[in-house]
């Protein structure tokens, strides 16, 4: 039962008609188009934020542990990093194998797959 209210400093322009390619369209409404333009490039920026902060995180560690890789870091419950123990990092080592020997089956498998299609 409330007032409909517009906002006062909504503003907008109209294409009467698109412009003949599959590109999206102007929607016509500036404020509606530069939002969604807005979220987008805030959630890129947080998300290169967040990953410059654990690469920064990681290097703190490998620094502090001279002779260790990046393949020597596991994460810890709270989401830090520490350089883990020698069965662990075997185990780390041998679950990365299994994963790129299956990730290289998988793509043979597509590959095969693909070349028979048609019979």
């Amino acid at each position: 039962m409330s007032e409909r209210l517009v906002p006062d400093t909504f503003t907008s322009t109209y294409v009467l008609k698109g412009d003949g390619t599959i590109n999206p369209q102007n929607t016509g409404v500036n404020s509606y188009d530069a939002n969604v333009d807005r979220v987008i490039g805030d959630h890129s920026s947080n998300s290169w934020t967040d990953i410059q902060k654990r690469n920064s995180r990681k290097r703190d560690v490998l620094r502090t542990n001279p002779g260790k890789t990046g393949h020597d870091l596991g994460r810890t419950v709270e989401n830090d990093y520490r350089v883990m123990g020698d069965k662990e990092r075997s185990a780390a080592e041998t679950a990365r194998t299994l994963h790129s020997e299956a990730l290289d089956r998988i793509d043979r498998w597509k590959k095969r797959k693909k070349g028979t299609a048609g019979s």
